[in-house]
């Protein structure tokens, strides 16, 4: 019985004698070793019909896994495999229930990254969305690393290591639903984004010929296929990995799908390599029909969050507003949702703050439905309001959305026609969205206007939505945090003192931590009953979006350095995000002098660094740094740094830098 859930992942790596061409037998290749875990099952989580598990198994809250929708036998994620049971049905036990036992490896090895499947079972139901575990990893050299874990469905967490092997290698290629409309192209183009890695160790990082030099041609090839936009691999240190999209059509040549396909690499000089692909194409088939869509679930949720609601980074509308009833007595405990007033009421029972405040406050005769009649929003004026968003969004960014849809109001849990449901259950999570998606879908690819749906609507979705969270590590899913600038509460909470609402910095520091972590920032606002926005709320929104105006490269359009999204250095917390063209350092503290980075960056000499612009400062300033003997990144600071919010330094690789002035000449 195979039943594993760990993998490390090996790179095997041919040496290749000479110059590497189309027709060489050997090349790199990325190999995954499973590891078996077996040995420490404490704990019995799927069953194949509803019904309590014996002895208590299962997880803490009483659910368990539906055994028909998880893998059996090897299953292979993003180029990493994982051998899970032949028949889950059978087990006594079939998982490791996380309570601090040491798993090791049974050899000691140099590896580059440690892969879990994992699944939480946090007991307080729909209310926590999210289980937030941490891992202990320890080495041979006696040093040890601390890991955040956040599960909500099934995750694959990567702890980036070290490991040997050649220059760039092939992990994984992932067809999407995703496309593109390109000039002069008929057909849409379908997204395929492969990910590469350079497999050697990270102490190679002095040595320049160890890096992979870029730009580098990216290229699909087979006889389903054409390549009608290739991707770029602008340079990859040793260690480090980068995910580039190619854009694919169907030939015309035959049958049209993936079969077969295999990696060209092209560089400027005239350099060739090809890359097999071990695993294939993995995620959807080729498209040859857009409108093709089905009510099945494994249909719908190939659907993939968009390109440009990836780079957008400060949420699907960069704010969402909660208003109605609750907002005339705007009130509950300070930890918890206002919004939600009417269900506080009537869950807690007299012994509630929310109920004791509603009776002194209102009497006892006075019903929810009674704050109709006092609901009077004489400050509301759209204009306003609009005025407000259209300010942030001209400081942020247009984005061209035709329309977008955002979650209904509160479930009348205590209309009476909603008692069949049952009170804590919320109708959207069991609906009929497949329905509609299904022709959501087509149509969207019928008028050629890409659109997105969360994880909210009852099937898989495009994107997470932690809700007054957010992921402490890169989550291999597209997330979303929802937040408020009321840290407790969306909907307007007068008992929220006002000192503890999200300044601008605070807003500013929670979306460079969810940017350097792959997700978006979506952020609340809640009006009063009379419609006003107040000036606790509005002031950090348009402080945020002057800020940005100077510094939304380091944001907009970014990616993890998977490498090191975070570090902590002798100048305070820093985190790195990264485009094609640039490495971005964002520091929470104010530099000064000589700034260390005691890291492995992807700097070269040639390189451009520059100090972004701070309010009514330049755009940006040209800054000297170097590596000293310990390969240390510094920078200089010595000059004076504007502003008091956050600094963002670009690092512009040189062949940005050449392309740019080529451009301004």
């Amino acid at each position: 019985m195979r039943s594993a859930c760990i993998a490390a992942t090996l790179a095997a790596v041919a040496k290749v004698v000479g110059k590497q061409h189309a027709s060489a037998v050997q090349e790199p290749s990325f190999r995954s070793t499973p590891l078996d875990v077996s040995a420490w099952f404490n704990n019995k989580a799927a069953a194949p019909s509803v019904g309590p598990l014996p002895n208590g198994s299962g997880f803490v809250n009483g659910s368990f896994i539906p055994s028909g929708y998880l893998p059996r036998g090897t299953w292979v994620d993003d180029g990493v495999e994982f051998h899970f049971p032949d028949d889950w049905d059978v087990l006594d036990l079939d998982n490791v229930r996380a309570d601090g036992q040491a798993i090791t490896l049974p050899i000691p090895a140099e590896i580059k990254s440690l892969h879990v499947v994992g699944v939480g079972e946090s007991p307080a139901g729909f209310l926590k969305a999210e289980t937030q575990a941490t891992i202990q990893l320890r080495f041979t050299d006696g040093t040890e690393s601390s890991v955040s874990f956040e599960v909500k469905n099934c995750y694959v967490l990567s702890e980036e290591s070290v490991t040997d092997g050649g220059n760039a290698i092939v992990r994984s290629a992932r067809a999407t639903r995703e496309w593109r409309s390109l000039p002069g192209l008929s057909n849409k183009a379908q997204v395929v984004r492969v990910k590469f890695t350079n497999p050697l160790s990270i102490s190679k990082h002095q040595d320049e010929d160890s890096w992979v030099r870029g730009p580098i041609e990216v290229h699909l090839v087979g006889s389903g296929i054409v390549t009608v936009g290739a991707g770029s691999i602008p340079r990859l240190m040793p260690g480090d990995e980068i995910t580039v999209e190619v854009l694919v059509t169907p030939s015309g040549n035959g049958a049209a799908s993936f079969d077969n396909v295999h990696v060209e690499l092209k560089g400027q000089r005239g350099q060739f390599w090809r890359r097999r692909l071990a695993h294939g194409v993995e995620g959807c088939a080729l498209v040859t029909d857009w409108e093709a869509w089905t009510e099945e679930r494994v249909d719908l949720e190939q659907h993939s969050a968009l390109q440009w609601y990836r780079g957008a980074k400060f949420g699907l509308e960069e704010i969402f507003i909660h208003w109605g009833l609750y907002s005339v007595p705007a009130w509950t405990d300070e930890d918890k949702y206002a919004e939600w007033n009417n269900w506080w009421l009537h869950s807690e029972g007299a012994e509630g703050g929310t109920y004791k405040h509603h009776l002194q406050t209102y009497g006892p005769n006075f019903r929810y439905d009674d704050f109709i009649d006092r609901f009077h929003p004489d400050l509301f004026n759209a204009t306003t309001w609009i005025n407000l968003v259209a300010s942030i969004r001209r400081n942020l960014r247009a984005i061209d959305v035709e329309a977008s849809v955002t979650m209904s109001s509160m479930p009348d849990w205590f209309n009476p026609s909603y008692e069949r449901y049952g009170k804590e259950t919320f109708i959207g999570f069991a609906n009929h969205t497949s329905a509609f998606a299904k022709d959501f879908f087509a149509k969207a690819a019928r008028r050629d206007r890409p659109v997105t749906m969360n994880n909210r609507c009852g099937i898989g979705g495009d994107f997470h939505t932690p809700e007054m969270a957010e992921f402490q590590s890169v989550s291999p899913e597209q997330w979303e945090s929802n937040v408020g600038i009321d840290p407790f509460s969306f909907g307007y909470n007068k008992a929220t003192p006002v000192n503890d609402y999200r300044n601008a910095s605070s807003i500013i520091h929670t979306l460079a931590a969810i940017t350097a972590h792959g997700g978006n920032l979506h952020l609340n606002v809640g009006p009063t009953e009379r419609g006003d926005i107040i000036s606790a709320m509005s002031t950090p929104l348009l402080e945020v979006g002057e800020w940005l105006k100077h510094n939304g490269r380091g944001i907009y359009d970014t990616e993890p350095f998977m490498l090191m999204p975070e570090l902590d250095t002798p100048s305070g917390r820093v985190y790195f995000t990264r485009n094609a063209m640039s490495l971005f350092v964002i520091f929470l503290d104010r530099p000064a002098g000589i700034v260390n980075i005691p890291a492995p960056l992807p700097v070269l000499k040639g390189d451009r660094v520059a100090l972004l612009g701070q309010n009514g400062g330049p755009d940006e300033r040209e800054l000297s740094w170097g590596w000293d003997r310990q390969r240390t990144w510094w920078v200089d600071l010595s000059t004076d740094v504007d502003g008091d919010l956050a600094w963002v330094v670009e690092i512009r690789y040189a062949t940005a830098v050449r392309e740019r002035y080529r451009d301004e000449l």
